[in-house]
């Protein structure tokens, strides 16, 4: 299992909207790839506040 830690909010914001995840409602997700083998991300930094159009 790889984990990889994200530390800015746009990386982040990006990668959550490509798995259809809320970005602000989740600091950690994985990507099973099969045969046991998963991939995590963790965002680690302070999520701003969402905005009225987001």
């Amino acid at each position: 299992m790889k984990t990889h830690y994200i530390t800015s909010w746009q990386t982040w914001k990006e990668l959550c909207e490509q798995n259809d995840i809320d970005p602000y409602k989740t600091l950690e997700f994985g990507i099973d790839e099969g045969g046991g083998n998963s991939t995590d991300f963790e965002y680690t930094g302070e999520p701003p506040k969402k905005e009225n159009n987001e």
